[in-house]
């Protein structure tokens, strides 16, 4: 039941957001190719200047669009009328959430991979990427850090984050929603309710860090090199976002077992 439950979410999902991705493809399409025509005419590099602007502003657009349209799918699948006959299907409410949370996921990362695609379409020139990475490599080495784990680094916690908002934004409407009245009001009032926690875990996180390992303050004066206190800041905020996710998880799970009102 599970499979069918994630391939009915995928295909939802997808009707709803493939245009924009076709729109976003032709776009970076149309800037490479007009770049190459504007090295002999010039009049093709404005055009391929606006449609590499109109791709930036389009790859905002879409991943935010793409980010609205998983929890929209969620809430009215969950908790609108059509819930009741989600409710309905003969499986447990945990798998039902699960299918959904994890199509929701899914499409974020394709929502990326296409945006990446695109600007890597758009933008990519082998020799001028190369020196880049080249030159922001030696920078980076020249602080004691090494370029590729730092990119790893950050695009996971870019992820693990974008994952536990959606998780926390899923929890707090289902608490939210276990309410007789004023639901969306009360579920708002949990979101924020989350990110104060979420902050005060950090400042909590990074305290106890600089408690147990107060030469790390040294990074101030640059007498020790930043990996030294890059890796504890990760290692909090990602402990932190996977107290958060836990947490969400268990009370998502929690309330659309046992306390779900949708009148």
């Amino acid at each position: 039941m599970f499979c069918k439950l994630f391939k009915y979410d995928m295909k939802e999902l997808w009707k709803k957001v493939w245009l924009m991705y076709f729109f976003l493809l032709i776009t970076a399409m149309i800037a490479r190719g007009t770049n190459l025509l504007g090295k002999q005419v010039s009049f093709f590099s404005y055009i391929s200047t606006g449609a590499s602007i109109l791709l930036i502003i389009a790859s905002i657009v879409i991943a935010i669009w793409a980010f609205i349209t998983g929890i929209r799918h969620f809430y009215q699948k969950m908790l609108t009328d059509e819930g009741y006959l989600t409710h309905t299907l003969p499986t447990s409410p945990s798998t039902i959430l699960t299918a959904k949370t994890l199509s929701m996921i899914l499409m974020m990362a394709i929502t990326i991979v296409v945006i990446i695609a695109s600007v890597f379409i758009t933008f990519y020139e082998k020799e001028a990427w190369e020196g880049m990475w080249n030159m922001a490599n030696a920078e980076f080495a020249a602080e004691g850090l090494y370029l590729p784990y730092f990119l790893t680094f950050i695009l996971s916690i870019c992820a693990f984050n974008l994952i536990t908002t959606q998780l926390v934004i899923q929890c707090s409407l289902a608490i939210g929603h276990s309410f007789s009245q004023n639901k969306m009001g009360c579920s708002i009032g949990i979101a924020f309710g989350f990110y104060a926690a979420y902050q005060i875990l950090n400042v909590i996180g990074l305290g106890a860090t600089f408690l147990f390992k107060p030469n790390l303050l040294d990074i101030i004066n640059e007498t020790i090199p930043p990996n030294e206190i890059l890796v504890p800041i990760f290692g909090v905020v990602a402990t932190t976002l996977s107290v958060l996710s836990l947490v969400s998880i268990i009370l998502t799970h929690h309330f659309m077992n046992n306390k779900l009102n949708l009148e």
